[in-house]
């Protein structure tokens, strides 16, 4: 499957001071993206994030950045996003420290997120440790999370500590929310089919930590089709309408262009 967009890519702002967790730049997470004939978003990682969080004061510069890149190419290639953090067990997360407002807006948990009161650290220690002690409170706060701010995509929903994709994807479907199929952390079959069965609709992602890897989503576009997910029920896939009334729907005019571009029409 070619992906119309892909929306979870990172660059080197996402780091600490002495290591970049991400490789690439703007420009050239832009340049593998125009060379695929997609758009894409650069997500890198929200300030809650104790390691390689994007610092406040960077994201002035970032939006410069992909404003020059959207000049260069002739046209709105690229989005200033973010993955946010859940950062607590109340729903919390750092989309709060945003100095800006992003074009668009993923979340998903992260170890090394700095979890807030008491509550969040007594989640995180058994998160590393026995994770399937912390399912429950995982879902809720994620539940929490996804109802209370402007939230696009839940990245790979139960990685790193389970949830009750049951309880999610009901409450993703009734919010307009995203379930992302990544590529680098896939979600499980059965996780798959529940969504599904519950009405949620995908989006497909490379997580791009490197810019050659930007549109790279062979692994989880091969799990849509062994879960048999209609491409209509595929926010990238080119054939979804923007016009179920998802928070994503925003995004048809700027779909629609990158559909005139990659077919050479202008």
């Amino acid at each position: 499957m070619t992906v119309l967009f892909d929306l979870h890519t990172h660059t080197r702002y996402s780091r600490n001071a002495i290591h970049h967790h991400a490789k690439g730049t703007v420009f050239e997470n832009a340049q593998t993206a125009a060379g695929k004939k997609i758009g894409l978003g650069i997500t890198d990682h929200g300030p809650g994030h104790s390691i390689f969080g994007l610092r406040p004061r960077e994201y002035a510069r970032q939006k410069a950045e992909i404003d020059a890149v959207n000049r260069a190419f002739g046209y709105r290639i690229a989005l200033l996003g973010v993955e946010a953090n859940l950062m607590d067990v109340d729903g919390g997360t750092d989309i709060d420290l945003l100095p800006l407002k992003p074009d668009v807006c993923l979340m998903g948990y992260h170890k090394g997120v700095r979890m807030r009161g008491k509550a969040g650290r007594a989640l995180l220690s058994p998160a590393l440790i026995a994770p399937q002690k912390c399912k429950e409170a995982m879902t809720a706060a994620v539940i929490k999370a996804l109802a209370r701010y402007p939230i696009d995509v839940l990245t790979h929903p139960g990685e790193y500590v389970p949830v009750d994709m049951r309880r999610v994807a009901e409450a993703a479907a009734r919010l307009g929310v995203v379930i992302e199929l990544n590529n680098k952390h896939p979600l499980r079959g059965e996780d798959i089919a529940i969504a599904l069965d519950k009405g949620a609709f995908f989006i497909i992602s490379s997580d791009a930590h490197v810019p050659q890897n930007v549109g790279v989503v062979e692994r989880a576009a091969g799990e849509a089709r062994l879960a048999k997910i209609p491409k209509e029920r595929i926010v990238n896939s080119g054939a979804y309408g923007f016009d179920r009334g998802l928070r994503i729907d925003r995004l048809g005019e700027w779909a629609s262009e990158l559909a005139h571009f990659s077919t050479g029409q202008k």
